[in-house]
């Protein structure tokens, strides 16, 4: 069964352009994929931490090393990164604001990139993309 990330963005509700066409995407892709899972993402409604001391020690250490506030600051880049790795494909409803993406979608990405998880570094330090989920 294809399954499918539908980003949403803009915190105007049901005026937000950007959601209108989103929702007629994942319309048209619902109807070429009888049977698919659609997961939706509101990072509107989401309440997204920025990367802190804590999620930077956490993402950048051993598992077993992480305290209470490491796993607290990754749990929902976890989430998110789960969401992302099931996801066959994505569809991202986003505003532009003063010609770049707004905060949330920034605080999204910096959330699912995360070395080890969503990409590994290769012997020359160049990242790659990480296979193993």
């Amino acid at each position: 069964m294809a399954t499918l990330l539908h980003i949403n963005v803009s915190p105007r509700g049901n005026y937000s352009i950007s959601r209108q066409l989103g929702s007629a995407a994942v319309q048209a892709w619902k109807e070429g994929n009888p049977g698919g899972h659609v997961i939706v993402r509101d990072l509107a409604k989401t309440s997204l931490t920025f990367v802190d001391l804590d999620w930077i020690a956490g993402a950048y250490s051993p598992t077993e090393r992480h305290n209470e506030n490491h796993k607290k600051a990754l749990a929902l880049s976890d989430e998110l990164i789960s969401e992302l790795v099931d996801a066959d494909e994505i569809i991202l409803a986003t505003p532009m604001y003063n010609f770049a993406v707004p905060a949330a979608l920034k605080a999204w990405v910096d959330h699912v990139v995360r070395a080890g998880k969503t990409f590994r570094y290769t012997a020359g330090g160049a990242p790659s993309r990480n296979n193993q989920s």
